[in-house]
């Protein structure tokens, strides 16, 4: 009798020391555009996605190369990379990963006329398997920054199908998908197979802020958080959130259809590059959304900050003004905006920044999701408020995505929203990617700014910065390139 009493009072004792569930909630403005891997190259959807998926190489929060898939790589010459693959990982339905995904996921982007990322794999001319765990890329020109090209091309089963693509659940990642509720809330557990950094959480859920603030959580125990944007304020004042100042290198632009009158002159788009008072438009929005916000005087490539500097005498040029709106022919025609629901406010500052100079700006807000389909359509467009976070270090890869005229059978331009086209500045951004030698090279990236600066196919306005807001149990460092990654983010100083 002892006995048995003994076994249930240890029953009821273990019972009472399980372990409590956690769960991480990761909050944005807004929902993923797509659950399809390597369509689209927007933050929301890079960082969930990169969380169901591996690329072959990452960056980590500095922005310096490790392995993912490739357990490591070798350059011998200046169009061969040679990288080798781990072994022994499973995709998540068991299957084991080899080569044969390596050049099933690269062909399959390189033959997608609807990715953002053709692009960054323009410059692959042949990709060869060498067994199950080598793969040898052939590049049709040398590519100095390879690696941070393909570091978001995430790597799916070979002949994976919709249903499963469409469910994250083609990949190897340290997350694996259980479901997607009616408000676009994704659910996922950790994948315990996984080969790297363990998830330190039992469950991750990536929600949106207003889907948060409606469902207000009754119990915040054993609930932890990371906002990308600033929390709700009864989540605030329960939860006392630490706050993480991110990077300043999200680059906030206006950008103008070049084929569609007034745009398509470039007297007006130098009004507008000079009316636009940035200094002003800085500080309200920083006050308002409580992040770092500078003024963008002297940039058009956007990810090399600071490269070289055009300072101007900001907003008050306005003889200047009046002049080249005189040239262009425009005599106040009302012009449309076209914005995320989202950026409100900088549609209305800059509507009554420009009515100041004669420019009359008609606000066209819609959702996030509707705002890439619209701008990708570029038909019906006169001007859109969009921000780069830039995904390299090297503006190279920014000129030939956004800059480069549109060649669909080269995949170049593939967010030439702009309708952009200067063959001479094709050639010098097609050019630049084959130097090497550091002095040589600046000169030419320095002739491709001043180019774009003089054309002004997009029309900077301010540098962004993020800032984090996380429970104050929480570790999390932020990635220059602004990707989350739930197993970047420990438990009080467990790494």
């Amino acid at each position: 009798m002892k006995r048995l009493t003994l076994i249930f009072l240890m029953i009821i004792f273990l019972a009472g020391c399980k372990k409590k569930t956690s769960t991480l909630y990761i909050v944005f403005n807004y929902n993923t555009l797509t659950k399809v891997p390597n369509k689209k190259s927007e933050i929301v959807t890079i960082s969930t996605l990169m969380n169901f998926y591996d690329p072959l190489v990452r960056f980590d929060a500095d922005f310096r190369p490790y392995p993912s898939l490739a357990e490591y790589w070798e350059n011998p010459d200046s169009i061969t990379w040679v990288l080798k693959l781990r072994k022994n990982i499973k995709f998540v339905d068991g299957k084991s990963f080899t080569s044969e995904d390596v050049l099933y996921t690269f062909y399959k982007t390189m033959h997608d006329s609807t990715s953002d990322y053709r692009t960054d794999v323009h410059s692959i001319d042949t990709i060869l398997a060498k067994g199950p765990y080598t793969v040898i890329f052939k590049l049709n020109s040398p590519c100095l920054n390879f690696l941070e090209r393909i570091s978001q091309i995430l790597i799916i089963e070979k002949n994976c199908s919709p249903e499963l693509l469409s469910s994250l659940s083609c990949g190897t990642g340290p997350l694996r998908f259980t479901k997607e509720d009616k408000n676009g809330t994704i659910y996922a557990i950790p994948n315990n197979e996984y080969f790297g950094r363990k998830v330190k959480f039992d469950k991750i859920i990536f929600i949106t802020k207003d889907v948060l603030a409606k469902n207000h959580l009754k119990s915040p125990n054993n609930k932890y958080f990371l906002f990308t944007v600033k929390p709700p304020n009864g989540f605030q004042k329960q939860l006392n959130f630490i706050k993480i100042p991110g990077p300043v290198n999200a680059i906030r632009y206006i950008g103008a259809n070049t084929k569609r009158w007034p745009l398509n002159k470039k007297a007006f788009r130098r009004a507008l590059y000079l009316a636009l008072c940035r200094k002003k438009l800085a500080d309200t929005i920083s006050k308002l959304y409580g992040y770092p916000i500078i003024p963008a005087y002297e940039i058009a490539l956007f990810s090399q900050v600071g490269f070289l500097s055009y300072k101007t005498n900001d907003c008050i040029q306005r003889d200047s003004i009046q002049k080249l709106l005189k040239i262009s022919g425009y005599r106040g025609e009302p012009i449309h905006l076209l914005l995320s629901k989202t950026r409100l406010p900088y549609a209305q500052f800059i509507k009554n920044n420009l009515k100041e100079v004669g420019i009359n700006i008609k606000i066209d807000p819609v959702k996030p999701s509707e705002l890439f389909k619209r701008v990708k359509g570029r038909e019906d467009l006169s001007l859109f408020l969009l921000a780069l976070i830039p995904g390299s270090i090297d503006i190279h890869t920014t000129g030939l995505s956004y800059f480069h005229s549109r060649e669909e059978t080269k995949s170049l331009g593939a967010k030439n929203y702009f309708s952009y086209s200067n063959p001479s500045l094709d050639s010098l951004i097609e050019g630049v990617g084959q130097l090497s030698e550091e002095q040589e090279r600046k000169k030419v990236l320095q002739k491709i700014e001043s180019m774009l600066i003089d054309e002004l196919p997009a029309i900077p306005l301010v540098y962004e910065g993020d800032n984090y807001y996380i429970s104050k149990e929480l570790n999390y460092k932020p990635h220059i390139d602004r990707v989350i990654l739930a197993n970047d983010i420990t438990l009080d100083n467990e790494y």
